[in-house]
C-alpha cells in the first residue's frame, strides 16, 4: 500500500509540473494529449493496466448505438466507473459536460462516473429512482492543483 500511495505522488507532482508548464506556455494542448499526458499516468500510478482492455477500455460504448465514454473501468468483466475526459483549458461548471457524463453512467447502468481535465477531477454518482424521473448528487471532487487567477 505504502509504495502505490508513493507511486500516485510522484505521479501527481509530475502532473502538476507539467500542468504549470502547459499553462505558462498558455497554450491548448486539446483533449487527446490531456489524456495521454495527465489522466493515463494517473489511472496507472492507481493501479489501472491501461493495455487491458477487459479491465480499461477506451471509447466505451454499453450498447453499439450508444455515444461512447473515453474511459470505462471494469472489475472482473463489470463497468464500476466511467470516465469522461476534456481539454486541460475545459471549464467542469459546464452544465453539457456534466448532462453528458451523467447521461453515460444512466445508460450504461453505472452508479459513478468521473468529469475530468486532468487537473480537475469531478466525481458524480448516478442513483436511479423508481419513476421516470432520475436524481444525482455530486460528491467531493479535489482539484489537484491550485489555480491562481
Amino acid at each position: 500500500m505504502e509504495q502505490t500511495t508513493a507511486k500516485v505522488e510522484a505521479t501527481v507532482n509530475v502532473i502538476r509540473t507539467k500542468i504549470r508548464q502547459v499553462r505558462e506556455r498558455n497554450d491548448p494542448i486539446g483533449e487527446q494529449n490531456t489524456k495521454a499526458v495527465l489522466i493515463d499516468p494517473l489511472l496507472a500510478a492507481l493501479g489501472w493496466d491501461l493495455q487491458e482492455i477487459d479491465e480499461v477500455c477506451r471509447e466505451y460504448r454499453h450498447k453499439p448505438q450508444d455515444n461512447p465514454v473515453d474511459y470505462a473501468l471494469l472489475f472482473n468483466g463489470i463497468e464500476v466507473l466511467l470516465v469522461e475526459a476534456k481539454s486541460l483549458e475545459k471549464n467542469l461548471s459546464d452544465r453539457k459536460w456534466i448532462s453528458q457524463n451523467i447521461s453515460y453512467a444512466a445508460v450504461a447502468g453505472v452508479k459513478w462516473c468521473v468529469l475530468t481535465n486532468g487537473d480537475e477531477y469531478r466525481i458524480y454518482n448516478y442513483t436511479p429512482s423508481p419513476m421516470s424521473t432520475k436524481s444525482f448528487s455530486a460528491r467531493s471532487a479535489f482539484q489537484k492543483t491550485t489555480r491562481s487567477s
